[in-house]
């Protein structure tokens, strides 16, 4: 985060705020507690992902969150190359938790 500057910065600090006025730590700064154990993951479905994706303001539309399949974080997946998952527990008190991947490069071929 502190490479960023202006309204960059202010957009990243917003989106570690909660509604509940809980503020996340920056999760790049977060050197130490990351477990690579998927039974640590919370339970998740498409459902919670996209309605999250969908009713979250970013970039991508309602449609494109619809048409997934074209989108290249699908094609990663689906690709092989999203690795090991880790998992951290923000704090004690927290109901969140932060959650990272490793992803290889992908070098896609899409029909034309």
């Amino acid at each position: 985060m502190n490479k960023l500057k202006g309204s960059d910065r202010e957009s990243y600090t917003t989106k570690l705020l909660l509604k509940t006025g809980e503020q996340l730590p920056d999760p790049f700064s977060m050197n130490d507690g990351w477990l690579n154990d998927i039974t640590m993951l919370p339970e998740s479905s498409w459902r919670y992902v996209t309605e999250y994706l969908i009713n979250t303001p970013n970039r991508l539309t309602k449609e494109a969150m619809k048409a997934y399949k074209s989108l290249e974080a699908y094609d990663y997946f689906m690709c092989g190359h999203v690795q090991d998952c880790f998992y951290h527990k923000i704090s004690p008190t927290s109901e969140f938790c932060f959650i990272k991947s490793e992803v290889s490069a992908c070098h896609l071929v899409k029909n034309a």
